[in-house]
């Protein structure tokens, strides 16, 4: 059962805890990608270092195509320090319940997109924003996190060689989904 089912607001605290912040977002990646496929919604959070140096992460839900980071800190338990956002982005094929002339134009997005680097598989301007506004806040170094059902993408404040990229497996009740690919 997810962590998240059955909360009437669509929030919680994931209590698994990973040793690094990157074991964490790959975390994320593989555990709600597919479920924020199946909901056609961007699933996202924050991941935090706890008390005992272990990291783990809150969950939220948004829209197709965005997630609201405003208030995210109110999710993670006393005591722990944030250090990156995670989210996950969606490609046009897993939209439902929109009009044809919003699937047509995700499609597009996504075929043209990805040479004019704003597909669904790149880190988008307000994303970058959202982790340049948190480092701001917070007075240290934040990343962002954005996974596909392939792909993890981190944005670092303050670091060169932009973005960090690890490919990955698509979680595993997708892999026939993504055979070729």
């Amino acid at each position: 059962m997810a962590p998240t089912q059955g909360l009437s607001d669509d929030r919680g605290v994931n209590p698994y805890e990973s040793p690094t912040e990157l074991a964490a977002a790959w975390y994320a990646a593989n555990y709600y990608y597919q479920a924020s496929w199946n909901s056609a919604r961007e699933y996202g959070g924050l991941i935090f270092r706890r008390p005992n140096g272990n990291y783990s992460l809150t969950i939220r839900k948004g829209r197709f195509d965005a997630l609201a980071w405003d208030g995210i800190g109110k999710d993670m338990p006393s005591g722990c320090r944030p250090v990156a956002y995670w989210h996950t982005h969606l490609p046009a094929e897993a939209a439902k319940n929109l009009s044809v002339s919003e699937q047509l134009t995700l499609a597009i997005s996504d075929l043209f997109g990805e040479y004019l680097g704003s597909s669904y598989e790149h880190l988008s301007g307000s994303d970058i924003r959202a982790a340049e506004k948190a480092a701001e806040v917070l007075g240290y170094g934040f990343s962002i996190y954005m996974a596909t059902a392939t792909v993890i993408k981190r944005y670092t404040t303050g670091r060169v060689n932009q973005p960090q990229v690890w490919k990955k497996d698509p979680p595993s009740g997708m892999a026939h989904m993504f055979k070729g690919r």
